[in-house]
C-alpha cells in the first residue's frame, strides 16, 4: 500500500519537469518519503525544498566538526531528523575524531556521515586516513555510515570488505561492476537528481543493477541545486526498473526504516 498525507496542500500544482532524455510526469504529492541524503546546516538550507513538509525521515548529513551542535539542535527539535555527524573529504583540516566520538556517546541514535574519498578534490591518499578513522569509529559504535566516493570505488570497497556495518552510497553513480560487491559488502544505494544528467543507458544500468531492497532516494539538498519535486525524481527512478512513482516511494521508505532497524 501507498502512505498518504491528507493535511497538506499539493505545492507543485501538478507541476511538470523537463529532462533530456525522460518524460514529462505527472502525479500526486500526498505521499510521505524518506529523503536519504540531505544537508540541513548547510548556510543555504534556510527552509528546505518545496516538498519537505511530506517527509517522513530526513537523513541530515554535516561537512564539518563546527555543524555537529547546529545538526544536535535541529534534530532534537524534529522527530523525523536522523543526524549524520562526519568529515567531509573537502575539509580534512577540520577533521576531530575526539568530537565526533563525543556526540556518538550522547546520541544513540546519531549516525556517521558525511565521510568518503574523492578522487577529483585533493589527494586521495591523504583522505584515506581520515576515511579509514571514521569508518573505525562507525563500525565501533554500531552506526550507519554515508559515504561519497569520487572516481574511488576500489579504495572504497577494499575498506568495506574488512568490515561488518552498514553503510549508505551517497548520490550513487558508478562504474560499471562495481554494484554486486558493494551489495555483498552490506551496502544501501542512494538516488539523487544528479545520476539523472548522465545519459539515460547508463541511468538505466546503474539502477537495473541495484536490489530493489537496496534502493535510497536522496535530494542532496542545498548541494543538489534543483528543487525537484519527490514524485517526479520517484517517477525517473522508477522508469527503467519498471515500476511506479508511488512504489518507489514506498519501498525506498521501507528500506530506509530497514537500515535504521525499524522495520
Amino acid at each position: 500500500m501507498c502512505f498518504y498525507r491528507e493535511d497538506v496542500q499539493d505545492r507543485t500544482d501538478g507541476q511538470m519537469i523537463p529532462t533530456a532524455d525522460y518524460e514529462y510526469l505527472r502525479y500526486d504529492t500526498h505521499y510521505v518519503f524518506a529523503d536519504s541524503h540531505l544537508h540541513m546546516t548547510d548556510p543555504e538550507f534556510s527552509n528546505g525544498y518545496k516538498d519537505i513538509h511530506l517527509a517522513e525521515l530526513l537523513f541530515s548529513n554535516t561537512s564539518t566538526p563546527g555543524e555537529f551542535t547546529a545538526l544536535r539542535d535541529i534534530a532534537s527539535k524534529d522527530g523525523r531528523v536522523v543526524p549524520f555527524y562526519g568529515t567531509h573529504p573537502w575539509f580534512l583540516d577540520r577533521y576531530d575524531p575526539i568530537a565526533l566520538k563525543r556526540i556518538l556517546d550522547s546520541d544513540s541514535g546519531a549516525n556517521v556521515g558525511e565521510i568518503g574519498l574523492d578522487s577529483k578534490h585533493g589527494d586521495v591518499s591523504e583522505q584515506m586516513p581520515v576515511f579509514i578513522e571514521q569508518l573505525d569509529i562507525a563500525q565501533e559504535y554500531d552506526r550507519i555510515v554515508s559515504i561519497h566516493m569520487v572516481g574511488t570505488e576500489e579504495h572504497a570497497l577494499r575498506e568495506l570488505r574488512k568490515r561488518k556495518m552498514r553503510c549508505i552510497l551517497h548520490s550513487y553513480s558508478s562504474p560499471k561492476g562495481y554494484t554486486e560487491p558493494f551489495v555483498r559488502c552490506g551496502c544501501f544505494f542512494s538516488i539523487s537528481p544528479r545520476l539523472f544528467s548522465r545519459p539515460a543507458e547508463k541511468v538505466s544500468r546503474i539502477l537495473r543493477s541495484i536490489p530493489i531492497d537496496r534502493i535510497l532516494m536522496e535530494t542532496d539538498y542545498p548541494s543538489g541545486k534543483d528543487d525537484i519535486p519527490i514524485q517526479e525524481m520517484a517517477g525517473w527512478i522508477g522508469q527503467p526498473i519498471g515500476i511506479e512513482a508511488d512504489e518507489v516511494i514506498e519501498l525506498t521508505l521501507r528500506n530506509a526504516n530497514h537500515i535504521l532497524k525499524r522495520d
